[in-house]
């Protein structure tokens, strides 16, 4: 509003607007202004790691299905607390995917959390774990990206669940692969434990998963 006032009041003045139009517009301005304020400080608190979003995004050359890339795209999944799962190889967009549905997510007024299995095992290490846990719950839509990119163990099994298990029907957890979960039960001590919904593309919920058991 304080920036706005000085050009609104001149105009006001000069078309003769009624008072009540002025008191109007400045709290439009407000209002706008603070809305912009949350979304430059959800996405500075999301961390996201380079800014890619839809603008950017080639709908032919995924092998995702056009209406299901649509229905992801509204975000009605996230107020439902649906998950996504994306398995696919390195260099096939699955970041970008995340990333972009991320950006809107913020655009949309809604908090975001974006990890790697790995800073996400950090972050779960540097705190007590119940508290980071309900921070990061606390995000209308979780991500957790690129799992099986590098090897991993149990307290990046740990960390996951954790998670996962905090999340479910209270949150949307995007998570990203280049592993399918078809191969998590033979790769979990060195990769990553089974996702909470399965399938190379879903935004369905499934059953609370168990801890994975990988010592």
């Amino acid at each position: 509003m304080r920036r706005a006032a000085p050009e609104v009041l001149a105009t006001a003045r000069s078309q003769r607007w009624d008072p009540a139009e002025v008191i109007r517009i400045l709290l439009e301005e407000e209002i706008k202004g603070r809305d912009e304020a949350t979304r430059r400080n959800h996405r500075w608190l999301a961390q996201l790691p380079s800014g890619k979003t839809f603008d950017s995004w080639r709908e032919t050359d995924s092998s995702i299905p056009a209406p299901t890339q649509h229905a992801l795209m509204t975000l009605e999944w996230i107020s439902r607390a649906e998950n996504l799962a994306v398995d696919r190889p390195s260099g096939t967009g699955k970041s970008h995917l995340a990333e972009a549905l991320a950006n809107k997510a913020i655009d949309e007024g809604m908090k975001v959390c974006w990890f790697t299995l790995e800073s996400l095992t950090a972050r779960l290490g540097r705190a007590t774990v119940a508290k980071a846990v309900a921070k990061i719950t606390r995000c209308d839509l979780i991500i957790i990206d690129d799992i099986g990119m590098l090897p991993s163990g149990q307290a990046a099994a740990e960390a996951f669940y954790r998670v996962i298990d905090a999340a479910y029907e209270r949150r949307s957890v995007i998570v990203t692969s280049n592993l399918h979960p078809s191969a998590s039960t033979r790769s979990c001590p060195g990769h990553w434990p089974p996702p909470p919904s399965t399938g190379s593309f879903t935004t369905r919920t499934s059953s609370s998963p168990k801890a994975p058991a990988c010592g």
